[in-house]
């Protein structure tokens, strides 16, 4: 059996302090083999779509270097980019001029640094974007709304995605059986000054997935849930019979 975690969502320098500090103690505890992360490993605010003036003035590089520090620790074998993510491309791509130069340097190191580790990436797309490890099928998320989790399910079958910042499971009628679909936690701030006045955000949860996959594809995970700044964990998986 190989070891997994799953994180998604840190958002750059809009990580979370604690949820860092217990993400951080929890990997180099468990020492898993496969690594994942989900998408929005930066946060792009000055790029998101009706940004106020204030958020389009907000600066990239700490953003940048705090999420690449982190992808630099945590040596992910697998990355897939989120919604925030594709902000980057999409900008390099059609607002050409100094700032997109700049943005294609971010792109650059994050590739290097994916080369370096032999970090497998995936964009942000309904198709190339889904990652399939055996029978584990990861996704960053393409719905918001109460019913995500349900068009996730139904879209996805069977799977693990991020992007809602909360854990979550349903399970949902899939061409004559169930799919079952699984939200994790992230690992960024769950107060932006975006979602102030988002009510549905108090649903909003950090945290992480983990656990083990053996040799024919099947796993097994578990959700590490953060609550008042503490997070409990088991470091023995054993396979009974």
């Amino acid at each position: 059996m190989k070891r997994i975690v799953v994180c998604t969502d840190s958002h750059g320098n809009k990580i979370d302090p604690k949820a860092h500090e217990l993400f951080r103690k929890f990997v180099s505890e468990y020492k898993p083999q496969l690594r994942l992360h989900l998408g929005d490993w930066m946060d792009a605010e000055a790029f998101r779509n009706g940004a106020s003036e204030h958020e389009r003035r907000v600066g990239l590089k700490e953003d940048a270097d705090a999420a690449l520090d982190f992808m630099s620790w945590y040596k992910p074998t697998h990355v897939l980019d989120g919604n925030h993510d594709d902000r980057l491309p999409l900008y390099a791509k059609h607002s050409p001029g100094p700032l997109a130069d700049y943005v294609v340097e971010i792109l650059s190191r994050a590739s290097d640094l994916y080369a370096k580790h032999g970090t497998l990436h995936l964009p942000y797309d309904k198709r190339k974007g889904v990652l399939q490890i055996g029978g584990l099928r990861a996704l960053h998320g393409f719905f918001s709304g109460v019913s995500a989790p349900q068009q996730t399910a139904r879209a996805f079958g069977d799977c693990i995605f991020g992007h809602l910042h909360r854990f979550t499971t349903v399970s949902v009628p899939n061409m004559g059986k169930s799919a079952v679909a699984r939200g994790i936690g992230a690992l960024c701030r769950l107060d932006m000054e975006y979602n102030s006045r988002q009510v549905n955000a108090l649903a909003q949860s950090q945290g992480w997935a983990y656990g083990v996959i053996d040799y024919q594809g099947r796993y097994w995970l578990a959700n590490a849930e953060i609550f008042a700044g503490q997070v409990a964990v088991s470091d023995n998986f054993r396979i009974l019979r």
